[in-house]
């Protein structure tokens, strides 16, 4: 049957550990990412300023690959995509990888040898040209994971607004000098007063936030010299530490 060509879609985390794990194995893997770089979540686009992971270093890294020692705990995005794209390259995955090449259609084939037609659309140079393709793949792999497209609200109430956007994380400088209101939830809201220090958001001419409840995201009632909040994420045991001194109050 010769070597079994694989189509991976996406160049996350995901994608680069199952891409890494059949070119071990011998399969002749083709990487389909559309952003410009690999990454996922960490891609440089995707990542608003000072942001770093929710766990630990040495709880992050690959088993078979970890974190340099010089990282520190909790380590930047930009060691976040240095540390993949060492990965990717050290395992031969980042020379397969076709990036700003977005997949359009996954289809069956069939025949003598049953497989998968991907028609993939990719991006030329740096306008806005593009060109399409079609590859055939015995195999695909979908790791394009779940945070491609932002899930907007449908608020009960009217706002007599100008316009409406989805904040883009790298593009706070389009605030400058302008009103804004900013409906968001707990994280988002802690990014917001964070950005509010940083220089080119100090500006704006009223910054508003309308916010139903805003709760930390970790129990409120341990004690500090217990157990270290920062290793407590937002969880249903959270809910349940509340109602129960909610109930106790």
């Amino acid at each position: 049957m010769g070597i079994q060509q694989i189509c991976v879609i996406g160049a996350g985390i995901s994608g680069l550990v199952t891409a890494k794990t059949f070119v071990e194995e011998g399969y002749d893997v083709t990487v389909i990412e559309k952003q410009k770089g690999l990454g996922g979540v960490w891609e440089k686009s995707r990542s608003y300023p000072r942001v770093t992971t929710q766990n630990t270093r040495d709880t992050f890294g690959f088993s078979d690959y970890p974190m340099p020692a010089s990282y520190p705990e909790w380590p930047t995005a930009e060691q976040m995509r240095n540390h993949l794209h060492s990965y990717a390259e050290n395992f031969g995955v980042l020379e397969r990888i076709r990036f700003q090449t977005e997949v359009t259609n996954v289809s069956r084939k069939t025949g003598e040898r049953p497989g998968w037609v991907v028609t993939i659309r990719v991006k030329e140079g740096n306008g806005d040209e593009t060109k399409e393709e079609k590859h055939e793949f015995d195999f695909v792999l979908v790791c394009n994971g779940i945070f491609s497209f932002p899930n907007l609200p449908s608020l009960p109430v009217k706002l007599d607004i100008g316009s409406s956007i989805y904040l883009d994380i790298n593009t706070f400088s389009r605030f400058l000098d302008i009103n804004v209101i900013l409906i968001a939830y707990q994280k988002e809201v802690a990014i917001s007063k964070n950005q509010n220090s940083v220089p080119y958001n100090q500006r704006t001419q009223q910054n508003t936030k309308l916010e139903h409840q805003t709760l930390p995201p970790y129990p409120t009632k341990f004690t500090h010299n217990i157990i270290l909040i920062v290793y407590i994420l937002i969880t249903k045991f959270k809910k349940f530490i509340d109602k129960k001194n909610n109930a106790q109050a």
